[in-house]
């Protein structure tokens, strides 16, 4: 009814209704999804835009958020050398090392949640996880007396660190506000690091099974008190 701008009378105007994809004379649809791509295709083949079609701008997506292989992540270790490492691995020694990267980790208190928290706004300075504070975090780890058998083990936790505090320095560069692919190279330098994360991530975990079977003992107790 071209004069009743609520033809439903849902208390919707027509024109909302419309431009939602909502039918304007009761409920569902106006169009369906499958066909509204249809009309769109069309309007993009008929007008001679490529770069605008589904299949490209998915392509073109990909490509961008696509971190690399593990595998092809080239690791930066700490040099033994900047490090206080022990010509000794008793359980003792282990127990002790262990018992303060834990208590490190804890002072950073890093979990998902506040890594979420902390992206989703980069810049704001009540931040519970930043660049800085885990900057911090590596120069406490550094001074930690490491067991000889459990270098690799803790170059690997601080290389972590490292890439976690690069994700948050390119997130301060990120702009929101600017497409995405103008912006190309600041974010595949972030899914790099992500990748790097995994890598890492698997690293350690094959390096906890190495470990293990020097220090069966100890790595089981620290397992149970703090999932190392």
């Amino acid at each position: 009814d071209p004069t009743n701008p609520d033809s439903d009378g849902d208390g919707q105007m027509d024109g909302a209704e419309v431009a939602l994809n909502s039918h304007p004379l009761g409920e569902g649809e106006l169009y369906s999804t499958d066909y509204a791509r249809k009309i769109a295709d069309q309007y993009l083949e008929a007008n001679d835009l490529p770069e605008f079609k589904r299949e490209n701008i998915e392509k073109q997506l990909n490509e961008l958020l696509t971190p690399p292989k593990p595998e092809d992540i080239q690791l930066q270790l700490d040099d033994e050398k900047i490090l206080k490492v022990v010509r000794s691995s008793s359980p003792e020694d282990a127990d002790k090392y262990l018992s303060l990267l834990d208590e490190k980790s804890r002072d950073l208190a890093i979990s998902p949640e506040l890594i979420a928290q902390s992206l989703d706004a980069p810049n704001n300075p009540a931040n519970p996880i930043s660049p800085e504070g885990i900057y911090q975090a590596i120069n406490e780890l550094r001074k930690i007396e490491v067991p000889e058998d459990f270098l690799l083990f803790h170059q690997l936790h601080i290389a972590g660190l490292f890439s976690m505090a690069k994700i948050f320095q390119i997130g301060q560069i990120i702009d929101p506000a600017v497409d995405l692919t103008e912006q190309a190279d600041k974010i595949r330098a972030q899914y790099y690091q992500v990748a790097t994360i995994e890598k890492i991530d698997l690293m350690l975990k094959d390096e906890v099974v190495n470990l293990k079977n020097k220090h069966k003992t100890v790595i089981e107790i620290h397992e149970r008190i703090s999932g190392i």
